[in-house]
């Protein structure tokens, strides 16, 4: 079975940071999968357990992440063998945003 990676983008969360407060993160996630499409589900599930029941769960004050799928490619075995598959790296809500 192939490996893929998958970049997301997350919205939604509120996790109190050193001097704000972070509303999205971006991260990606290694997985083996039969397609792209169901390498996009297993990230998918990943990120749902991680926020609402493990890890993550508890840090935020904000909703679920809503998950966007930036990019997903084949990655050679090799390339994921020393892979971290866990980490974010989280953003700020910007001033102005979501203003009309």
């Amino acid at each position: 079975m192939p490996y893929f990676r998958v970049r997301v983008e997350g919205r939604g969360i509120s996790v109190q940071m050193e001097n704000s407060i972070a509303v999205g993160f971006f991260a990606t996630r290694a997985v083996r999968a039969r397609s792209e499409e169901d390498a996009v589900e297993k990230v998918r599930s990943m990120f749902a357990e991680a926020w609402t029941t493990g890890q993550y769960a508890e840090w935020n004050r904000g909703v679920a992440p809503t998950l966007l799928i930036d990019d997903v490619w084949p990655s050679p075995w090799f390339q994921n063998i020393f892979f971290v598959n866990d980490g974010h790296s989280f953003f700020p809500d910007e001033p102005g945003e979501g203003e009309a």
